[in-house]
């Protein structure tokens, strides 16, 4: 009698615990189904800053399209198909190059493009269908000024397109009694000089953030 009740209360407990596990595991276990799929968080950026980048990036290209090249720019010329021919040049002083074949071309005041055609019909005398790539690896050529209230006054090479920020922060910021707010660059057109200002302070802050691109021989004043 008492071996009948010692197994069933083994199986009573047993079945007690089979049940309290089996609850334990539901109050656990997740529907799957019911969570939402992960999803990429917008990265909204602000309107101003991104018209602001795409008019910069137009600036740039339309700076290169419209360079021009100058003495002491440094040209790589490359004839396709003509390894002995192709080579990197410096613009004279006279603005002119030397390349095989063809001998002194002028280069100065034309663009890349410009320069490309003008040697395809030179080299067109002595080779079949020439086809050549101007390549503009030094801006020598071109510089602009920073003057006044600046760490480092001077002349600056524009080897590549500059900003008034960046042209600040390359000339090592202001003096102690630097007027941010009122900075000029003076700019000479065909059609006569044109003053742009620029406030520092106001970009700093994230207001009016007027930064562009600088042209060769502007003059950066700091009063």
């Amino acid at each position: 009698m008492r071996g009948i009740f010692s197994k069933n209360f083994i199986f009573i407990t047993l079945l007690l615990a089979f049940f309290v596990f089996k609850s334990f595991v539901f109050a656990f276990t997740i529907d799957k189904s019911s969570i939402p799929e992960s999803e990429e968080i917008p990265v909204y950026e602000d309107n101003q800053s991104s018209i602001l980048k795409k008019k910069a990036k137009q600036e740039q290209i339309n700076l290169f399209k419209k360079y021009l090249i100058g003495p002491s720019d440094v040209l790589e010329i490359i004839v396709w198909k003509e390894p002995d021919i192709s080579r990197e040049v410096t613009v004279r002083p006279d603005g002119r190059i030397t390349l095989p074949l063809i001998d002194d071309v002028m280069a100065a005041g034309l663009t890349p493009i410009q320069l490309k055609s003008k040697l395809e019909k030179e080299f067109a005398n002595y080779i079949d269908s020439p086809e050549v790539t101007v390549i503009v690896k030094s801006l020598a050529s071109k510089r602009y000024y920073m003057i006044g209230e600046i760490a480092k006054p001077g002349q600056y090479a524009m080897d590549k397109p500059v900003t008034i920020l960046q042209a600040l922060a390359i000339a090592g910021g202001f003096t102690e009694w630097a007027k941010k707010d009122h900075i000029m660059v003076f700019r000479f057109t065909p059609k006569g000089h044109k003053i742009l200002y620029f406030n520092y302070e106001d970009a700093a802050k994230g207001k009016n953030i007027n930064d562009f691109f600088l042209k060769p021989d502007d003059i950066i004043l700091v009063p």
